[in-house]
């Protein structure tokens, strides 16, 4: 699956889910190892990236490196 970068998250609050699969805040650093991502559920739980390869740089939701 692709990345796909929206300006916008929209909460549907009659159905009280995002109007998509999932979504993500990201914050770029001039260095990679400071990019960070804010992980959004559909159903509005949220949390933040992690590094789970022990590489330095945290990874999104499906486990690549965060670039921006």
């Amino acid at each position: 699956a692709g990345l796909s970068r929206a300006s916008v998250l929209l909460f549907e609050p009659e159905r009280g889910r995002l109007n998509m699969s999932n979504g993500s805040f990201w914050y770029c650093a001039e260095e990679a190892k400071w990019h960070r991502l804010v992980i959004l559920a559909t159903m509005g739980h949220s949390r933040p990236s992690k590094d789970n390869d022990g590489d330095g740089i945290h990874e999104t939701a499906s486990g690549v490196n965060i670039s921006c």
